[in-house]
């Protein structure tokens, strides 16, 4: 993956983690990238029978972003855009 990949968790509705996955829209170049990247996440960040919620962000959160996801999870994000600051993304490492 050749993308430059950051992430930031919230604590979802549900009282647990959604790790959300912010990559900029010219760094995709197949469909299957995102499929890819929230398959390499769920496996990186799995702890037993743990596992996390995963929303992938196509651009910046001020800017309409596309997001893939569970729908309840996608939801919940599209609802706290607004409130996402650009310095609170750390860079991700999912190789």
């Amino acid at each position: 993956m050749g993308q430059e990949l950051h992430y930031y968790p919230v604590i979802g509705l549900n009282g647990k983690p959604v790790y959300i996955f912010k990559c900029a829209r010219a760094d995709l170049g197949t469909g299957n990238q995102v499929e890819e990247i929230a398959t390499k996440a769920k496996s990186t960040l799995r702890a037993g029978d743990y596992s996390p919620d995963i929303v992938i962000m196509v651009g910046e959160p001020s800017d309409h972003p596309k997001l893939f996801g569970s729908q309840s999870c996608v939801s919940y994000i599209q609802s706290i855009l607004p409130t996402l600051g650009k310095n609170v993304w750390a860079p991700a490492v999912l190789d």
